[in-house]
């Protein structure tokens, strides 16, 4: 068996050596970039460039949104299947009940329906981003679909914080329709936003590939491709942090009532379109282009 050496197969060009193509010592400017050659794409360190402000307001909503999230759905379960505990209006579990195995509860319909609701919940997540994907393509641009969903959304919360109220509680059915109403609307808002939000982010950086020097001396290429990376990066990030809510929404029931725990993601929530209309002068916008799926 004959073995062979690196020199016997052929060197594979890389993305960027394929896409720009110049004169052979290198001296040619890329095409799109400020005044930077392929000899130094080639053999400077790439870095990414300083986030745009409006960036940090898209990563602000997505973890509101994802805290709000997780801080509803992750109790629905207890919420749906058990009974109010004894001596309990809202929810909670009494102190003195706290060591035994006392659950926070609230609907007492059972696990079978509960299952089921959470199932609906979410399979309907999964496919309301069609609807906004498709509207924010075809007739109101990312942001304006984001702004109006969010607004949705947030409907959906108070509903959804109204179920769980002392007075709600007290009458079962009032307290399950009015869940299942919010699981429809949230799901609505939620899908929609999240159709948008991640290309929206990417949207907010419009720097080229440039050169520049680091207080160290050190020349340097300012990606746009790495800078979208890190934008992803902090993206989610936030999306990780957001799921936190997970955690004290459980917390917030067993000790404040399902009121509570529903009502902290709703006030978190409601930092979405504040947030939004904070950068509504700044934020870069695309406008609708057309929907492939329609197409």
């Amino acid at each position: 068996m004959v073995e062979k050496s690196e020199k016997d197969f052929p060197r594979v060009a890389s993305h960027d050596e394929k896409h720009y193509q110049g004169a052979p010592d290198g001296s040619s400017i890329i095409e799109g970039s400020e005044g930077v050659t392929e000899y130094e794409l080639a053999t400077l360190r790439h870095v990414a460039d300083r986030l745009p402000y409006t960036s940090w307001l898209v990563v602000i909503c997505e973890f509101a949104e994802r805290w709000s999230y997780y801080g509803t759905t992750n109790i629905y379960n207890n919420y749906i299947q058990f009974k109010l505990p004894p001596g309990s209006r809202n929810g909670s579990v009494p102190k003195a009940l706290r060591d035994g195995n006392i659950v926070a509860g609230a609907l007492g319909q059972g696990q079978q329906k509960s299952f089921a609701l959470r199932t609906f919940n979410s399979f309907w997540v999964y496919c309301t981003p069609f609807v906004g994907g498709i509207l924010a393509d075809t007739l109101w641009g990312r942001y304006k679909t984001i702004m109006i969903f969010s607004i949705v959304c947030l409907i959906g919360h108070i509903i959804l914080t109204a179920s769980a109220t002392p007075a709600s509680l007290e009458h079962g059915s009032t307290a399950l329709g009015l869940l299942a109403l919010s699981i429809v609307v949230m799901g609505l808002g939620a899908g929609s936003i999240k159709a948008n939000v991640s290309p929206m982010i990417a949207e907010q950086y419009t720097g080229k590939l440039r050169k520049e020097t680091l207080p160290s001396g050190e020349v340097v290429i300012k990606s746009p491709a790495v800078t979208i990376q890190s934008m992803y990066l902090w993206f989610y990030a936030a999306v990780n942090f957001g799921s936190c809510g997970a955690i004290s929404a459980s917390f917030l029931a067993r000790d404040n009532g399902y009121w509570a725990a529903f009502l902290v993601p709703t006030c978190i929530f409601a930092i979405v379109p504040v947030v939004l209309l904070i950068g509504k002068k700044n934020y870069v916008m695309t406008p609708p282009r057309g929907s492939v799926l329609l197409e």
